[in-house]
């Protein structure tokens, strides 16, 4: 039993001391492009959209030894929901929702090299998200179209919340200078009252 711990720390030393030989700890810089997909829950109800954002990153690293990086930037989101409804006596209804935020993460990131220019990167941390557009476009056969701001209370009851503070979660891979990377978002305010949000977002990026 001794021998088989003692063998097992050797291995963990060997392992830890190749990881920091080979660690990158040079700050970092990126540009993303996204797919993204954010869902609305409001009690039993679900609305999907989906849209594109864009954004910069930073990582400066915060240990002499470690690859262990601070991540800060910003990213712009655009998604859009659609929903339509037909009867054949009052015809055909349709709704399409339009949102736009603005987002400022602030993560955790370590970098695990995996081969030369090659890196895993997980990260968590925090979000914190500015809501610039939430508008509902509807349209019906025989009536005028109109479109509701979610965020004026003379269009709607229950207004929409400017500012939303949510998680980041996910995890990326650099080879060379491209960046392929999969992030959760789950927000802890809600959009509107008892209305949850979070998103999905595939990215490709280039680091600097």
């Amino acid at each position: 039993m001794k021998k088989a711990i003692i063998l097992s720390s050797v291995i963990l030393a060997g392992i830890s001391t190749t990881m920091a030989q080979n660690a990158d700890t040079d700050d970092y810089s990126r540009f993303e492009l996204s797919y993204a997909a954010t869902k609305f829950s409001f009690q039993n109800l679900d609305e999907n959209t989906n849209g594109f954002s864009a954004g910069f990153l930073w990582g400066d690293n915060i240990s002499a030894d470690l690859p262990l990086f601070v991540e800060y930037g910003f990213n712009l989101t655009y998604v859009i929901g659609k929903d339509e409804a037909s009867d054949a006596s009052f015809g055909t209804a349709k709704e399409t929702d339009k949102f736009l935020n603005v987002a400022l993460p602030l993560n955790l990131a370590y970098k695990i090299a995996l081969a030369d220019n090659v890196s895993l990167v997980p990260f968590a941390g925090l979000n914190f998200k500015v809501n610039l557009v939430g508008k509902a476009e509807m349209e019906a056969t025989g009536y005028s179209s109109v479109t509701l701001d979610f965020f004026d209370d003379e269009d709607v009851e229950n207004t929409a919340k400017r500012f939303q503070l949510g998680a980041n979660v996910g995890i990326g891979l650099n080879i060379n200078n491209l960046y392929v990377g999969y992030r959760f978002q789950p927000d802890f305010f809600e959009y509107v009252d008892n209305m949850k949000t979070k998103t999905h977002y595939i990215s490709l990026g280039v680091n600097f």
